[in-house]
Formats: structure tokens, sequence, C-alpha cells
């Protein structure tokens, strides 16, 4: 029940351990989390965000959907500091509901781009080690990934 939040079982009303093995549980009244609606608060909407980019690329599909121009989100992305020589190291540009635009800068040109040779686990296995400094021999990737015979 700590998982749930909860350490004290004196908290807790009811508690289900479902099918899948997971533990639902409901707390006592005065121990529950307080929601928006228990203070007459009403929060505004936020949907789900709409991708406008994604790895570096502008998704025109999406701006077709929502009937906005290159030119309004260029706009957009050039006042939150992306340029067009930028473009390519935005990993996400999202579209908020209420109109707001969000980058995720992506530091590694590579990550989250389609790589064809990198997608069997023998060439993702050699990167790794390639890249892990303290091995002064690549080679020992191959020597290491090599089959038995």
């Amino acid at each position: 029940m700590r998982v749930k939040g909860y350490v004290n079982p004196k908290d807790i009303e009811f508690a289900f351990l479902e099918e899948m093995g997971q533990i639902s549980v409901i707390p006592k009244p005065g121990h529950r989390a307080v929601r928006p609606s228990d203070l007459n608060l009403t929060p505004p909407y936020a949907g789900i965000p709409a991708i406008l980019v994604q790895d570096g690329e502008i998704q025109d599909n999406v701006l077709r959907l929502l009937k906005i121009d290159r030119e309004w989100l260029w706009m957009k992305l050039t006042a939150s500091g992306v340029t067009r020589d930028l473009l390519a190291n935005v990993s996400l540009a999202l579209l908020d509901a209420n109109g707001n635009i969000h980058i995720d800068w992506n530091n590694d040109p590579t990550q989250g781009a389609h790589q064809p040779q990198a997608n069997n686990l023998r060439n993702q296995i050699k990167q790794s080690l390639k890249k892990d400094r303290s091995l002064q021999e690549p080679e020992f990737a191959d020597d290491y990934l090599r089959p038995f015979k």
C-alpha cells in the first residue's frame, strides 16, 4: 500500500488485489487526495497537445488538420528560439490547448531519428560498447558478439 502513497493502514477504507496482481486502494474520506472540485475550482481544459515538429521535421498533416500555416508556425518557433538552422535539433514541438508552443530540444542529433543500421541488436550493442570510453579496443564488440563455433 506504500506504493499507492499510504504508509498507515489505518488510512485505508478498502484495498483490493486485482487479477493482474496490482493493488487498488480506496482511502478513508479524510485521507484521500484533495481534488479541485473539493475546493470549488474548475481547472482549465488541458487537452492532448498536437505534435507540430517531430525529430526536426514539420508535421504538415497536423498543420492541415489544425488549419495552421507554416508562416504562423515559424513565427511561434522563432519566438521560442528555434531558427531554421536549429530545427533539426528539435525533438518535439507541441501545441497545447491554450495555443502555447512547448519545445523539447534534442541534444543528440541521432536520438529518436530513424537509423536503419541500428535496428538490429548486434549494431545497437556494438555502438553502445564503442561509446564506452573505458574500452580501448572497439573490436572487442565483434569478439563478444561473434557466435561460438
